[in-house]
């Protein structure tokens, strides 16, 4: 499983009209940009409209993440909640249990 900063990577994937599914990892760490805090949101979006499975999410938290970064993440978990792509979310890190 690829673990990035970047949601982007993953947008192409989701678009696919496939039957494989997918695990998603996504590295929390320091302050986001505004540019990375809208391509969160956008994948998001993307896990709303898909058609594909999502085996699991791996959330990674550093632990040098600012309420800015969990904003950004709380904004995003409300908008995956009741996703039925995803099967399954693993949260790791001190981070997570803000």
């Amino acid at each position: 499983m690829l673990v990035t900063k970047n949601p982007a990577q993953y947008l192409t994937a989701l678009q696919e009209d496939i039957t494989d599914t997918l695990q998603i990892g996504l590295s929390f760490s320091g302050r986001i940009s505004e540019a990375h805090a809208a391509s969160l949101l956008e994948l998001a979006s993307a896990i709303q409209a898909t058609s594909r499975s999502i085996r699991c999410m791996w959330l990674r938290f550093q632990d040098d993440v600012d309420e800015g970064t969990m904003s950004s993440f709380r904004k995003f978990g409300k908008m995956i909640v009741g996703t039925k792509a995803i099967e399954s979310v693993v949260l790791e890190g001190n981070g997570a249990g803000r």
